[in-house]
Parts: C-alpha cells; sequence; structure tokens
C-alpha cells in the first residue's frame, strides 16, 4: 500500500479518513445527505438544481431534431416541395394535351368542319384510301 503525502496530491484532490483519494470538483450533495468535514464551507451543488436544467435541454433537444428530421419538419417540407415540383410538371403535360385535344375537337365540330383534318383522321383510323391511291405494303423489316 502506497502512502500519500499532502504535497504530492493536487488541489483538487482530497485525502478521506481511509486515505483514499477523492475528487473535491464532483462532490454533488443530495438533499438527505448531510455536511462532511469535506463539503464543510462549500455551497452544495443539489441534484434537485440540475433537473429542471437537464430536462429543460433533453426537451429542446428533442423538438430541435424532430424540426429537422421528423416527417413534418424541414425534411419532409423539402420531400413536399419535390413532390409539388413533380406534380406541377405532370399537370403542365396534361393541360398541354387537353388544349391539343381540345384543338382536334373543334376541328371536327359541325360549326367549322375542317374536311383535311376528317380526311386525315379517316384514313389514319379507319384505314381508308381514295379511289385513285395505290397502297404499298412494307414485307421487309429493314425498310422503315
Amino acid at each position: 500500500m502506497t502512502v500519500w503525502l499532502k504535497k504530492n496530491i493536487p488541489n483538487h484532490f482530497v485525502l478521506d479518513r481511509a486515505n483514499q483519494i477523492v475528487i473535491r470538483s464532483a462532490m454533488i450533495r443530495f438533499v438527505t445527505s448531510r455536511p462532511s468535514s469535506r463539503t464543510v464551507g462549500q455551497e452544495p451543488l443539489r441534484l434537485r438544481r440540475l433537473v429542471p436544467s437537464f430536462l429543460l435541454m433533453l426537451a429542446i433537444a428533442g423538438l430541435t431534431m424532430q424540426a429537422l428530421q421528423g416527417e413534418r419538419g424541414w425534411r419532409g417540407w423539402n420531400d413536399l416541395q419535390t413532390e409539388k415540383a413533380f406534380l406541377q410538371e405532370e399537370l403542365d403535360a396534361l393541360k398541354n394535351q387537353n388544349t391539343e385535344l381540345r384543338q382536334q375537337v373543334e376541328l371536327l365540330g359541325n360549326n367549322n368542319l375542317d374536311l383535311d383534318f376528317l380526311d386525315e383522321r379517316a384514313r389514319l383510323v379507319l384505314g381508308l384510301v381514295g379511289r385513285d391511291e395505290t397502297i404499298v405494303f412494307k414485307t421487309d423489316p429493314r425498310l422503315n
């Protein structure tokens, strides 16, 4: 067993009655503990003073994480913005397609029937051919 001399021990360490080194700065006295010779003249650091601060810091950390990572936080907002941009592009494409279909319906309407467009659609959809036209079928797949 090594005998410690008081001059070899730094100021933040003290010897207790059993000659064991005790760290002076880590003395935390509970509510029910009594003052000892080590704590005389010092203001005790009571745990009940630390608990509210610790709980407040824990709550702040939890709310910060939820604000950043949660589905209603910053990440969720970015996901919604990405989805909004994708849906806006899809809406624009559907509006363009709708506009084209409306123009075709207008060209086939009773008020202003476009005979050239009607002839083109009849040939394409029904496969109709004029009397003076010749049909050429491609049998070679290399010919496009």
